[in-house]
């Protein structure tokens, strides 16, 4: 058994769990009968080997046999070094690996421990295990999603070296070495070599480099093979690896680019748009998660098609393009099951959106995130909404829209329950065919700008209230408003099922009596009222 194969102190440790009282008089008899012994070849003679026990890894005994056994070899092992290091103290049993591995291997008396190495480590419990049930146990500790594969990888070498075992199935496995860091370049070269035929996924994270890795085309000469492509790099070494794609993935199905270095300034958009590559050409007929982070490529490519999972984001300043080419993509995947778009979508102003088409029914779609931070923000979400036939109530959906930093929109709904909408200061000319888009919605909450004149406000909260679903509608929520304008919007719509009435930081601009009238016009209106009025400071002279 080479030293390699060893296991290290801590995992020897958790497994040699001594009994300190029976060590101690074990190793006091064996002493008193070494005395008359002073070489390794006598330590031997002392104790030899049993040759009763043969024990390999996949040994039929019972458990309880095997644990005995086990014991014996653990006082064996420990007897042995009390004897070749009397002074040494043993308050630490994990020592006895590094004692093994600085003794000479030629040495009789370590031969002998290392055979008990050996077979004590085939007699653990988990060696009665089916090797196909271990190599699943293996295989979740190196493909665990919340590991990054150079992590996963490194458990999985400190796994290897647990014994001869277990070693033997990883190497002899090649689903257990199809996580390939790019970075590391000798276990990738190992690992392209160690999973023979199968597909592997490729990562490349290198956010703080200037220049691709060297070992980059070598694995691409195993493109037929790669399954997952995860590449995060600045814009230099993507346009490296774009401009160098393979003219054909047959088995992707999985692609994520990511840029975290993209500058913001809209001069600099170009360093994100990347449009000449040679993944334009590139065929990946089984793709069907796509990932982009601020990397956007033509929605006219083929890899736009198919898709069960569109993700795309750009930070900073928004992407917009021609709207009939987003119905195009949608209408090229019907198996769409996620669609999150962040400040990228179809452009509103495009005068072929003017006219609306047939929307599109996507059955499985069961999360919609939309973002988008631009004055035509409202325009985008409209369009894209428009595009979807259907939104399935149990869907998880978020739509947040803001056309500056203190005016937009946001709606939510986990998709267990109806969604929340919160509209913040000015309605905008597109949100009322926004609100007639969107999901029903349970709670809605308010928040005019203060600043405008009452008749306004009143006029903005029934644009809001004429949208919405008054049969969904059960909580309101108004920020700001006064009493008088919540009567007004209130009286002149269907109450619906509104069980909730919330006023918060409510303006005192009218007499107490005022006051009271209202809220009992509003009690009146809604099951349930709640009202806190904004709190007003007052100052007092001294004379």
């Amino acid at each position: 058994m080479s030293a390699r194969a060893i296991p290290t102190a801590d995992l020897w440790y958790s497994r040699y769990t001594l009994s300190s009282n029976m060590i101690r008089s074990t190793a006091i008899d064996l002493k008193i009968s070494a005395i008359t012994s002073n070489t390794a070849e006598q330590h031997n003679e002392v104790y030899p080997p049993d040759p009763n026990m043969h024990f390999i890894e996949n040994d039929s005994k019972d458990v309880a046999s095997r644990a005995s056994a086990r014991k014996h070899f653990e006082l064996e092992m420990t007897s042995r070094i009390n004897i070749m290091y009397p002074n040494l103290p043993w308050t630490a049993p994990g020592d006895v690996h590094t004692l093994i591995t600085s003794m000479s291997s030629g040495d009789a008396a370590v031969a002998t421990l290392m055979d008990f190495v050996t077979r004590y480590n085939a007699l653990a419990p988990i060696h009665i295990l089916p090797v196909e049930i271990l190599c699943s146990i293996f295989f979740y500790i190196v493909h665990d999603p919340r590991r990054r594969p150079a992590r996963a990888n490194r458990r999985l070498m400190c796994t290897s070296a647990v014994c001869n075992f277990w070693r033997r199935i990883i190497l002899s496995h090649p689903r257990l070495w199809t996580r390939i860091n790019i970075l590391s370049s000798e276990h990738a070269s190992l690992a392209l070599e160690r999973s023979q035929n199968v597909p592997i996924d490729v990562n490349l994270v290198c956010d703080d480099s200037r220049h691709a890795p060297p070992n980059w085309k070598p694995v691409l000469d195993h493109a037929a093979r790669i399954a997952t492509l995860t590449c995060s790099a600045t814009s230099s070494i993507l346009d490296s690896l774009l401009g160098g794609f393979p003219s054909s993935l047959p088995l992707m199905h999985t692609l994520l680019l990511k840029n975290p270095d993209i500058n913001y300034e809209p001069e600099f958009r170009g360093t994100y748009l990347f449009r000449g590559t040679s993944i334009a050409r590139t065929s990946m007929p089984a793709l069907r998660k796509l990932t982009l982070e601020g990397v956007s490529l033509p929605w006219t490519l083929p890899l736009f098609r198919g898709l069960s999972y569109l993700h795309v984001q750009l930070d900073g300043v928004p992407f917009f393009f021609e709207f009939q080419t987003f119905c195009d993509v949608i209408m090229a995947c019907p198996q769409l099951e996620t669609l999150r778009l962040h400040n990228v979508g179809p452009d509103p102003t495009d005068a072929d959106s003017v006219v609306l088409p047939t929307p599109i029914s996507l059955p499985k779609l069961h999360h919609l995130e939309l973002y988008c931070l631009a004055p035509q923000a409202f325009g985008c979400t409209t369009r894209v909404l428009s595009t979807i036939s259907t939104i399935q109530p149990t869907a998880i959906v978020s739509i947040t829209c803001f056309v500056s930093d203190e005016s937009g929109l946001s709606y939510s709904s986990s998709g267990s329950d109806l969604g929340q909408l919160c509209i913040t200061h000015d309605m905008n000319s597109y949100m009322p065919r926004l609100l007639g888009r969107l999901p029903p919605v349970c709670t809605a909450i308010y928040h005019p700008n203060s600043a405008h004149p009452t008749q306004e406000i009143l006029n903005d909260l029934r644009a809001v209230l004429a949208e919405l679903n008054v049969r969904q509608l059960e909580t309101l929520v108004l920020d700001s408003v006064p009493l008088k304008v919540a009567v007004e919007a209130l009286s002149s719509r269907d109450a619906g099922v509104l069980k909730e009435l919330k006023m918060q930081n409510v303006p005192r601009d009218g007499t107490e009596e005022e006051m009271d009238g209202y809220l009992e016009i509003l009690k009146r209106l809604v099951a349930d009222v709640e009202v806190h009025f904004a709190y007003v400071w007052r100052t007092t002279s001294m004379n």
